[in-house]
């Protein structure tokens, strides 16, 4: 199982055994969200904390887990809040939730708002 946890006092992805919760092994290390695996179980892939895309090698060897060095893949903003990519089973593709400059938008604060409801 592959999770994100402050605990290093910034985000940083972690596996471990899953239901058992046996071992930890750290995956990033220069921070990262949103760990997706690919679909035999054999490399993770994750953003890290300036929109950095890495992927890495995890190899289980009996109750051990050898992580390999995280490759960075691309650059590319994502989304703060919602899913942000999704990775085919494969591996050889992401599907990322890309975000766009966005112009400034104004914000425009309405008062007595139920006042212009009768109008």
């Amino acid at each position: 199982m592959a999770y994100q946890s402050d605990e290093s006092g910034q985000p940083e992805i972690y596996i471990t055994s899953f239901p058992e919760g046996k071992g930890k092994w750290r995956v990033s290390s220069g921070g990262g969200f949103w760990p997706v695996w690919r679909g035999d179980g054999k490399e993770l892939f994750y953003v890290d904390l300036h929109d950095d895309f890495f992927a890495c090698v995890v190899i289980p060897k009996g109750s051990e887990i050898e992580v390999g060095t995280p490759q960075h893949l691309f650059h590319t903003p994502v989304p703060a809040v919602g899913v942000a990519f999704d990775v085919s089973s494969d591996g050889k593709r992401l599907l990322v939730n890309h975000v766009e400059e966005e112009a400034q938008v104004p914000l425009q604060l309405v008062t007595n708002w139920p006042g212009q409801l009768k109008k």
